[in-house]
C-alpha cells in the first residue's frame, strides 16, 4: 500500500501543478484582451481657487455612471465622449443636487462648464467642469458631498482634490487629495489655508485593513480556511478534531502567511501595471476559490498538498485587492511605503479574523453542533454563496 502511494504521488503532484498552469495561463491570454486599470468605487472633485471664484472638475468613472445612474457609456473610444456630452444634463443634475458649497450656511451657486472625458489617453471616467458664482475665496468652505454615496456600498468614496490656489500663489503637488467623503462623512470644513494631502502611506494600513474586513469574499475565504484548520485529515480522507492549540494556531498562522505572501506579489505587480489582468475573471477566480475551500471541507481531497492551492488562489486575491488601487497616481507618490502598509493592513485584518474565530472553532471543535451545523453547514453555505459569485461574476451579471 505505501509502495502504491509512493508511485501515484508524483503523478498527483504533476497533475495538480498542470491545472494550476492552465489556470494562469488562462487568466494571462484573458487579461491580454480585456484589461481594466482604473480605479473603482471612486469619484473625484477637483477644486481650485481663483482670485474671485473657485473652480474646478468632477470625474465620475463610466462604470459608476452605468450601474448607478442608469447611464451607459459605449466601449468605443471615438463614442464615449460623444455620449457624456450627450447626457451631461442628466448628470449635472444629479451632482447639484447632491454637492454644494456652503458659506456660512447658505448654498454657493454652481454654475457647470464643458463635459467631456477626464484626462488620460485610456480613462474611464468622464468630467465636468464648474466654476462657482463670483466671491471672494474664503479660507474656510463647508462642502456637502453626497456624490455616488450610499450605505448599499460602504467602501465607495468620493476623494476632494487640490490643483492651485491663485488667490495665495500656490501649487499644489500632483494629486493632491485634501479629504475623503463616505456614507457616514458627508458634511466636512475644507479650509485653504491648509491644505495637507491626507492620503500618506499610513493611511494605507487602515485601508488595508478596510478592504479585508469589509470585504466578504476574502472573509468567506479565511472563514473557510479556518474551519478546517481547526480538524485534521485522517484516513480514509476524513475530518477528526485536530489536538494541541498551539500547534493548530502555528499552522493556521503559516497557511494564512502563505496566503498574505502570494497575494502581496500579484497586489504590487498589479498595482504598478507590470500586470493588467481581467478583473472580470478575476473576481470570478476568487470566487471559485471559495467554493474549492469549501467544497474541500465538505469532501476532504486535499490535505499536504492543500498549501499549493493556497498559495495560488492567493495570487488571484491579490489582483483583487489591488483593484481598489490600480491607476490611482496619488496614491503611488511613494509606491513601496503605499504597497508595504497596505499589505501591512491587509495581513492585519486577516489575523483580526484568525484571532476571532479560531479560538471560537477550536473550543467547540468536537461538538457535535460543530460538526454538523458549523463545519459542514457553514462550509455547505460558503460554497452556495461563493458559487452564485462564481458564476454571475463570470457572466458580467
Amino acid at each position: 500500500m505505501r509502495v502504491c502511494e509512493v508511485q501515484t504521488a508524483p503523478i498527483r503532484w504533476v497533475r495538480q501543478m498542470l491545472f494550476l498552469w492552465a489556470l494562469t495561463a488562462l487568466c494571462v491570454i484573458s487579461g491580454a484582451s480585456a484589461s481594466q486599470a482604473h480605479a473603482r468605487d471612486e469619484n473625484y472633485v477637483w477644486i481650485n481657487v481663483e482670485t474671485d471664484r473657485l473652480s474646478g472638475r468632477f470625474e465620475i468613472a463610466f462604470d459608476d455612471l452605468r450601474d448607478r445612474l442608469g447611464i451607459a457609456i459605449p466601449e468605443e473610444q471615438d463614442a464615449r465622449e460623444a455620449a457624456v456630452r450627450e447626457n451631461a444634463a442628466e448628470i449635472q443634475r444629479y451632482i447639484d443636487e447632491n454637492f454644494d458649497f456652503l458659506i456660512d450656511g447658505a448654498e454657493l451657486q454652481v454654475i457647470f462648464g464643458e463635459a467631456g472625458l477626464a484626462p488620460g489617453a485610456e480613462t474611464r471616467f468622464a468630467s465636468f467642469a464648474f466654476e462657482t458664482a463670483p466671491i471672494d475665496p474664503p479660507d474656510q468652505i463647508e462642502i456637502w458631498n453626497e456624490i455616488l454615496l450610499s450605505w448599499e456600498s460602504p467602501l465607495y468614496r468620493s476623494l476632494i482634490v487640490a490643483e492651485y490656489d491663485r488667490k495665495r500663489g500656490l501649487t499644489h503637488p500632483q494629486d493632491h487629495v485634501v479629504q475623503v467623503y463616505g456614507p457616514n462623512k458627508t458634511l466636512q470644513t475644507l479650509d485653504f489655508t491648509n491644505l495637507e494631502t491626507i492620503l500618506t502611506p499610513r493611511e494605507f494600513v487602515w485601508q488595508g485593513i478596510l478592504h479585508v474586513i469589509a470585504g466578504p469574499d476574502h472573509v468567506l475565504f479565511l472563514a473557510a480556511l479556518l474551519l478546517s484548520a481547526v480538524m485534521r485529515m485522517a484516513p480514509p480522507r476524513h475530518w477528526e478534531p485536530a489536538e494541541g492549540m498551539g500547534k493548530v494556531a502555528w499552522n493556521a498562522f503559516w497557511v494564512i502567511t502563505l496566503f498574505a505572501v502570494a497575494h502581496s506579489a500579484t497586489l504590487a505587480l498589479t498595482v504598478l501595471g507590470i500586470l493588467q489582468p481581467n478583473i472580470q475573471l478575476i473576481e470570478s477566480l476568487i470566487a471559485l476559490s471559495i467554493v474549492v475551500v469549501a467544497l474541500n471541507n465538505l469532501f476532504p481531497v486535499l490535505d499536504s498538498g492543500r498549501w499549493l492551492l493556497i498559495v495560488f488562489f492567493g495570487l488571484f486575491h491579490g489582483m483583487g485587492f489591488a483593484s481598489a488601487m490600480s491607476d490611482l497616481q496619488f496614491r503611488l507618490v511613494e509606491p513601496i511605503k503605499i504597497l508595504l502598509n497596505f499589505n501591512v493592513g491587509i495581513e492585519i485584518g486577516q489575523l483580526i479574523i484568525l484571532f476571532l474565530l479560531l479560538p471560537l472553532f477550536y473550543m467547540i471543535r468536537k461538538t457535535a453542533f460543530f460538526r454538523r451545523w458549523i463545519f459542514q453547514g457553514g462550509s455547505l453555505v460558503i460554497a452556495a454563496i461563493a458559487g452564485y459569485w462564481t458564476i454571475s461574476r463570470g457572466l458580467g451579471l
